[in-house]
């Protein structure tokens, strides 16, 4: 499989090859396109905020030429009166963008008094001397101030106040008397920026007139929405100008006060612009080195069928040899097994055939000669060895109804305590010796469980402890409950078993090398293991040779 993986490789390489070789010039090409269009997209900016800032120049200087026309038609009325108020604006005229026109006059109190006001101001006779810089300026000869200040009108809120200082001079028959005073003016530098609304007077077909249409003039490009212009702090303004990308900034600066001026590509800027034409063209490109790329991709493909095909067969022989090989040494194993069980079977089946043979010779032919004692003694040793052949019988059937499948754990109520003496009382009846020691803590009322496989478990372990333990030897047999599970262990003093041997004990017919003549037929512990694994539970032996074995046993009971 790793030689078709690599292999199928060279198909996805040279559409990729290809696909950059076809992509390199175009997307040059388009790289470039794009360049252009960026630069071409901040010189058309730059223009829009010039023609801004060049007519937001011209109406604040038109503004500022109303202030002075205002004044001079103020100076030249006889009388500085209301009706020279009004006709400074000849009939009602409009303040353009100015929020408010007004005049005051200084007074001998200290006082700069409003006496004319026109439009969101100040009330008439309010004092303006709380302006610092309008006092000033009348200290100094006329003039138009440059400071601007922002104040506060009462109920109007912050306004930028503009200013022309004036002096009047009157020679009446009792004397000479002298005017001071300023023209203001109140706006926001924002008020500039804000669409200019006219009306347009509409003619129609029959040379009549109609009704006026009010129509709003923008900045350029602004109305159309080829961009779009924010008013912000100086700081902002210089942020946004150190900050570079696509952006323009402009600055006014005047009697009419500060104007910072941010513009950037409005919603409609992109339909005149050549980004869309590089967008397109790199599109165009990528489109078509990914056709070149597929044809190459299909062709290498193509090419590569045969050794596909071939690939494939010598994988399918390589894994029918596999397959062949893993069932030779299947069935070898399987030989080696069945050759092991009959070597097995057939020696440890002489000793105890041995024996019954020989004792039933003993009595056929010498029952008479025979004492009652000796009589009793060859019956003995041909029911134990009965009993010994019968066991090994019982294992191998054991184990072959466990790996048929035929063995199944069945969990019912269980006397845990009472199993467990019996159990004790039947290992030791059955192999003899010292006494097994049986220890239970903890309460173990209340277990489930298979009482069969738990038997096959416990004497198993309890017939090689005692097998492999000398006759007056000790052997420690506890029960305890831990949580869910009961835990078993099996410990003995006899001969333990080498470290070599600890992998393969749990193996059918496998026995340690040290056991020496003792009989035994290496099925007991794979029968444990298989026991153990039906009941969900888990086997664990620790032993060093000539130090005894501990086993334990952790079976789920009390779930």
């Amino acid at each position: 499989m790793k030689f078709n993986r690599n292999r199928n490789r060279w198909p996805v390489l040279a559409a990729l090859l290809v696909f950059l070789v076809a992509l390199a010039p175009l997307g040059w090409l388009a790289a470039r396109m794009w360049r252009a269009a960026v630069r071409r997209d901040g010189e058309r900016l730059n223009e829009f905020a010039s023609a801004g800032w060049s007519q937001l120049a011209r109406e604040r200087a038109t503004h500022q030429r109303m202030m002075g026309a205002w004044l001079a038609r103020l100076k030249a009325a006889p009388a500085l009166d209301a009706a020279a108020w009004e006709g400074a604006f000849e009939r009602g005229g409009a303040l353009g963008r100015f929020r408010a026109v007004g005049c005051a006059v200084w007074e001998g109190n200290e006082r700069l008094r409003v006496r004319f006001c026109r439009g969101e101001g100040y009330e008439v006779g309010a004092d303006l001397a709380t302006v610092p810089e309008l006092v000033a300026m009348l200290a100094q000869p006329p003039v138009q101030n440059a400071t601007s200040p922002r104040i506060v009108v009462p109920g109007k809120g912050e306004r930028v106040i503009s200013a022309i200082s004036f002096q009047i001079t009157d020679e009446p028959s009792h004397g000479i008397f002298v005017t001071r005073g300023v023209l203001f003016a109140l706006s926001l530098p924002e008020d500039f920026f804000l669409p200019e609304r006219h009306g347009v007077q509409v003619v129609n077909p029959d040379g009549s007139y109609g009704a006026t249409r009010l129509e709003e003039s923008f900045l350029p490009g602004v109305g159309e929405g080829h961009v779009a212009v924010q008013v912000v702090s100086d700081a902002e303004r210089r942020r946004v100008r150190a900050a570079g990308g696509l952006t323009a900034t402009r600055w006014l600066n005047g009697p009419l006060g500060e104007l910072h001026l941010v513009f950037r590509p409005g919603p409609k800027f992109s339909t005149d612009s050549l980004a869309s034409e590089a967008q397109l063209a790199g599109g165009a490109g990528t489109l078509v080195a990914l056709l070149l790329a597929a044809l190459a991709w299909m062709q290498a493909r193509q090419r590569g069928v045969l050794t596909e095909r071939v690939s494939e067969r010598t994988a399918e022989l390589v894994a029918a040899r596999d397959k062949l090989h893993a069932a030779l040494e299947g069935e070898r194993e399987l030989v080696q097994m069945k050759s092991q069980f009959v070597n097995t079977v057939s020696h440890e089946f002489r000793t105890p055939l041995g024996v019954i043979l020989s004792s039933a010779d003993i009595l056929t032919h010498y029952l008479d000669r025979l004492s009652a004692e000796s009589r009793l003694e060859h019956l003995h040793d041909i029911h134990t060895s009965s009993r010994q052949m019968a066991r090994m019988l019982d294992q191998v059937l054991d184990l072959g109804r466990i790996d048929a499948g035929k063995l199944a754990s069945t969990p019912r109520p269980l006397d845990l305590t009472a199993l467990l003496q019996r159990i004790a009382d039947e290992s030791h009846s059955a192999s003899g010796g010292a006494p097994i020691q049986l220890t239970l803590t903890g309460d173990l009322a209340g277990a489930n469980g298979d009482e069969a496989l738990l038997r096959h478990v416990l004497l198993n372990l309890l017939s090689n402890a005692r097998k492999y333990s000398p006759p007056q030897a000790p052997i420690e047999f506890t029960a305890r409950r831990e949580g869910d599970s009961a835990v078993f262990t099996v410990r003995d003093h006899g001969i333990g078993i080498p470290a070599s041997d600890l992998p393969h004990l749990f193996e059918s017919f496998s026995r340690g090398g040290n056991v020496g003549d003792t009989p035994g037929t290496g099925l007991g512990l794979a029968i444990v293991k298989r026991c153990t694994d039906l009941q969900g539970g888990t086997i664990r032996i620790e032993s060093e040779e000539g130090h005894g074995a501990l086993v334990t046993v952790s079976l789920p009971l009390f779930l």
